[in-house]
């Protein structure tokens, strides 16, 4: 069988983890089919090119066992949502007919989120070629997407020979919303990355790792950590990347609360380097609104550590009583209350992580996609 993957984001030289898990999941096949190819045409904004002071836009090819990957950069211009995502559109449609000069056409497009969907959507109309859809994005369901977005959803899904959604909460949500049928794969999680961490930082570390935003809800974590007594000598590190001025006014809190010496902003680091904070910390929490799935979690178990959540939708199938503890949505005493259970509470590494061994495995994940791909 040849699988070719479209993605909506990818990891590119501007941002090396955005969408890293869609090659994961590509991996995840690759072993047990013909051939898989990634087309991924990829908007970049001017932020992450003053970011990363790189302005260099080449399509990158890059070949890891049986994948080809082709990522074009594109230059997002600023304020013209309608004519960046067309040129997104127009771009794909070049790197899809090249694709297929050189490997034929594909028995199957795996459709990473909707928003991609023309690209599907065109590939089956002329070439014939069948897709499947998993649906990620919870701009769905913090009411964030365009009439536009909406519109080409419900043509991607109507069309699609499989709806799937990451958790089956928000499979129920885009039930609701599409009155379409959707099926749940969960995501997977790399386990041969991940391992047991043996070297602790000194102090009960929580760890939170995702983008500064207002949905990732750092502001009710500080208040809640600030709930603890100075005498616990307690530690929270946050990765992630800035996003607008919110770290300019998460350090107002911190220096409001007296935390300067207890909450660190460790900034975006790179996989290996989440990894290694993950492995050296005693607990991961998730503070967000709304979370499809919340891939960082299983990350996280697969290292052994626990996870305190709150209630925002993905973590709820995630999270067991022998893995973590979940909370209220959007309440800080409960948010401090479940973070100071968490740290009296004596945790098995193994059996965190052999949870994620038997639900979210490659394997696992690999057996149910190619089951709806035949």
């Amino acid at each position: 069988m040849h699988v070719l993957v479209i993605p909506s984001w990818y990891q590119t030289r501007f941002n090396m983890l955005s969408g890293v898990f869609f090659k994961d999941q590509a991996l995840a096949i690759s072993s047990q089919v013909k051939r898989v190819g990634i087309i991924a045409p990829v908007l970049i904004s001017i932020k992450d090119v003053l970011k990363t002071k790189i302005f260099s836009f080449r399509e990158e090819h890059i070949e890891t066992d049986n994948i080809k990957e082709y990522i074009q950069p594109i230059l997002a211009f600023p304020f013209f949502k309608t004519f960046n995502t067309a040129l997104q559109f127009r771009i794909g449609k070049k790197m899809l007919k090249r694709y297929i000069h050189e490997f034929g056409v594909p028995d199957v497009i795996h459709l990473q989120t909707s928003l991609a969907g023309e690209l599907a959507l065109w590939m089956n109309k002329q070439y014939k070629v069948p897709f499947i859809v998993t649906e990620h994005w919870s701009g769905f369901l913090q009411k964030k997407a365009s009439h536009a977005e909406l519109k080409l959803a419900r043509r991607v899904f109507s069309r699609s020979k499989h709806n799937i959604a990451v958790s089956e909460y928000f499979a129920q949500q885009l039930r609701n919303i599409f009155q379409e049928k959707f099926q749940v794969v969960p995501n997977s999680v790399e386990l041969d990355f991940f391992a047991i961490g043996t070297d602790k930082f000194s102090q009960f570390t929580f760890l939170q790792v995702g983008r500064l935003d207002k949905n990732k809800n750092q502001e009710m974590l500080i208040k809640a950590f600030s709930h603890f007594d100075p005498a616990y000598n307690m530690r929270l590190k946050i990765v992630g990347e800035v996003k607008g001025h919110i770290k300019n006014e998460l350090t107002k809190l911190i220096k409001s609360l007296g935390l300067i010496e207890k909450v660190e902003f460790c900034g975006p680091l790179n996989r290996e380097e989440v990894r290694g904070v993950m492995q050296k910390s005693h607990c991961l929490v998730v503070s967000s609104q709304v979370e499809t799935f919340c891939i960082v979690a299983i990350e996280a178990m697969s290292c052994g550590i626990p996870v305190v959540s709150t209630k925002c939708g993905g973590p709820e199938g995630i999270i067991s009583s022998q893995t973590g503890i979940l909370c209220k949505v959007n309440n800080e005493q409960s948010l401090y209350e479940s973070m100071k259970e968490m740290s009296q509470k004596t945790w098995s590494p193994e059996t965190i992580r052999s949870y994620v061994e038997s639900n979210y495995s490659s394997t696992s994940y690999a057996n149910k996609m190619l089951n709806l791909m035949r």
